[in-house]
């Protein structure tokens, strides 16, 4: 099992359940490509980066936990109160903040301080932590930039 999660623009729909007239609100992140996103793949790689050069990415439970416990986002992604990934709130979806690109961005900086000849990627020499970082921080910084409702939306 893993965590879907995309960071960008709100996208709101109505859904009727049509047996108990219940409306419900759905919110997704619509997925887009960027020629210029972080990618960790080379044109010879069987199995390019999941996340291609998209918005979304696709974590599986214990490795999210585990990226989030070595950086010192495990709060900020999992907190019960206000973590963007809350599990009060999974599946969901929660607004992000110039404040919560800032919490990114100070991970990255301390990772890269603690690990300074550390290359980003998926290959045994290569950091995987340092390229989710990565990948975080460029979708966090886009979605602020560039939409009305940004969001990370988990599911």
């Amino acid at each position: 099992m893993s965590y879907d999660i995309g960071i960008g623009e709100a996208i709101f729909s109505e859904k009727m359940d049509d047996e108990t007239l219940k409306r419900d609100i759905e919110i997704e992140v619509k997925k887009i490509f960027l020629d210029h996103a972080p990618v960790w793949a080379d044109d010879n790689d069987p199995f390019p980066d999941m996340s291609g050069k998209s918005n979304y990415r696709y974590a599986g439970y214990s490795s999210m936990v585990d990226f989030c416990k070595e950086t010192g986002l495990y709060e900020f992604f999992f907190n019960p109160e206000d973590g963007l990934i809350r599990h009060n709130n999974y599946p969901g979806s929660t607004r992000i903040f110039p404040k919560d690109l800032k919490t990114i961005t100070q991970a990255k900086q301390n990772w890269i301080k603690n690990h300074p000849n550390h290359v980003p990627g998926w290959k045994d020499y290569q950091d995987p932590t340092l390229a989710k970082l990565i990948w975080y921080e460029f979708w966090f910084e886009w979605a602020l930039k560039n939409c009305r409702n940004p969001i990370i939306n988990a599911t």
